[in-house]
This record gives structure tokens, C-alpha cells and sequence, in this order.
């Protein structure tokens, strides 16, 4: 009995392995908050893989003044560390950052990214480029729709719809939306 066991752990443990990953996107899009966001797509086919849409996020880039403390009470942002990031929606529903912290926040829509880069322009607030990781980097879309993603997104027609839960980001759909 007990070699029979050994063996079943032995299929388990990699199985289990395996599946953790899709699991967990499950997770997110069976259980997360719906967040809209602001998106720049571009270069819209891939000969090996069909249309799809690299996003670039307008949350990717957040002032450092939303940082919480603030720069200066407590040691410098550190590259390459795991940040959160609170979300709020503005008037037509769009999120946005409100708030940084090093640790999670106890309410409130949040996504946890890592600190890739400090930006710094002379005329404007320090800046942390943060990425939130591979499921908000490419999105593919239906066979010969992503140059209209294109068009849409170069006249800012574009939203992306994710999924928030515990601190990690699925994006959903893209929705072409119409201005008023």
C-alpha cells in the first residue's frame, strides 16, 4: 500500500503543478470584479499566431506622488519590487490609479505588478512604470479584426474589460466603444 501512494504522488504532484496556472486565470475571471481600462494597442497580426493586439495600459505608468508613504518617509522604491496598485473608477467608469503601496490594501480594487522602472522629466512628477505581467501584455482577437482594433484604439475608441480578484489582473474582452 504504501508504494502504491508513492507512486500516485508521484502522478499527482506534477499534474497539480500543471494545472495551478490556468486554474488560477479561472479563478480570477470566475470570481473578479469587472475593471475598464484605457488602452494604446499595436501591431495587429502575427503571421504564426493570427490577429491579436499588444496592449499598453495607461495604468502602466503611475506618478510616484500616489505613492503611500510617500517618497521620502520611508527607503526608495526599490526595482524590480512587488507593488500594489489601487484602482478607482472615474465618471464614465474607466479606472484609474489612486493609490501605490508596497503592501496589500485591505479594501478596494487592486492589482499587484512589479516596479520595472522610475521615470523622472524634468517638467513633471517622478514616474514608476510598473508591469502587471503577461495577462495584460497580448490579447488575441477574431481573424481580421485587429486592424480595426488598430484604427479604433489611434481615435481612442477602445477599452479593455478585465478581471480583478486577490490582487491579479485577467483581461477579459476589448470593446470598440463609441464617443459622444
Amino acid at each position: 500500500m504504501r508504494r502504491a501512494a508513492k507512486y500516485l504522488l508521484i502522478m499527482v504532484v506534477p499534474l497539480a503543478v500543471l494545472l495551478l496556472r490556468p486554474l488560477t486565470s479561472a479563478l480570477v475571471l470566475a470570481r473578479g470584479e469587472e475593471v475598464r481600462l484605457e488602452i494604446e494597442p499595436f501591431d495587429p497580426r502575427d503571421i504564426f499566431r493570427g490577429d491579436y493586439v499588444d496592449l499598453r495600459f495607461a495604468i502602466e505608468e503611475v506618478p510616484m506622488s500616489l505613492m503611500d508613504p510617500r517618497p521620502g518617509e520611508e527607503n526608495s522604491q526599490d526595482d524590480e519590487a512587488s507593488i500594489y496598485v489601487t484602482l478607482a473608477p472615474d465618471d464614465r467608469g474607466v479606472y484609474h490609479p489612486l493609490r501605490l503601496t508596497k503592501t496589500e490594501p485591505s479594501k478596494g480594487v487592486c492589482i499587484r505588478g512589479r516596479v520595472r522602472r522610475h521615470r523622472s522629466l524634468p517638467d513633471d512628477d517622478d514616474t514608476v512604470v510598473i508591469d502587471y505581467g503577461e495577462n495584460l501584455r497580448r490579447f488575441y482577437v477574431k481573424e481580421n479584426t485587429g486592424l480595426e482594433l488598430e484604427e479604433a484604439a489611434r481615435r481612442g475608441n477602445v477599452e479593455a474589460i478585465a478581471r480583478v480578484w486577490n490582487g491579479r489582473i485577467i483581461l477579459d474582452r476589448i470593446e470598440i466603444i463609441s464617443m459622444k
